[in-house]
């Protein structure tokens, strides 16, 4: 729970381990998809430890086509993505060169270290947000739809 203020306050889920293949159960957590897929209004990817055999951009596209292939809804959500571990001086040197790359794709990727708590509060404004721009788009949908079903339907929000 990240608590902003007594009003504003956020539940955050770590999902690791997600691989190729997991929206068909591949891997040891067959279940690693539909855990934040109930109540989750935002995705984040956490980079970890820069591999040489693998690139985070690899990584978040390898996460956005899992979470298409299992719920295309779920890959529609708002994200905020982030790399860990800038306490690392190889992380660190890379953060810079990394943020550009996303940032071509359109994507901003926010840097942070869970040891130091370095980006820590631009990452829970970030997440808040993201949180606060998908409320207004489902209030905006609910309000615009002639149906009142479907009105109360998106007022409850997935898996609520």
């Amino acid at each position: 729970m990240v608590r902003l203020s007594d009003d504003r306050a956020f539940v955050v889920a770590d999902v690791p381990g997600l691989i190729k293949g997991a929206h068909r159960g591949r891997g040891s957590r067959t279940s690693i998809l539909a855990a934040p897929g109930a109540n989750a209004r935002s995705g984040s990817f956490a980079g970890g430890e820069l591999d040489p055999r693998r690139t985070p951009l690899r990584d978040y596209q390898t996460l956005r086509h899992e979470l298409a292939l299992y719920d295309s809804a779920l890959a529609g959500r708002t994200e905020v993505l982030v790399l860990n571990k800038l306490d690392l001086p190889d992380t660190r040197k890379k953060f810079t060169a990394l943020k550009r790359l996303f940032a071509r794709r359109g994507l901003r990727l926010l840097g942070i270290s869970a040891v130091t708590g370095e980006g820590i509060a631009g990452l829970h404004a970030a997440v808040w947000s993201a949180l606060e721009q998908a409320r207004a788009a489902e209030t905006a949908a609910r309000d615009a739809s002639p149906d009142p079903k479907l009105r109360r339907d998106i007022a409850r929000g997935p898996g609520i």
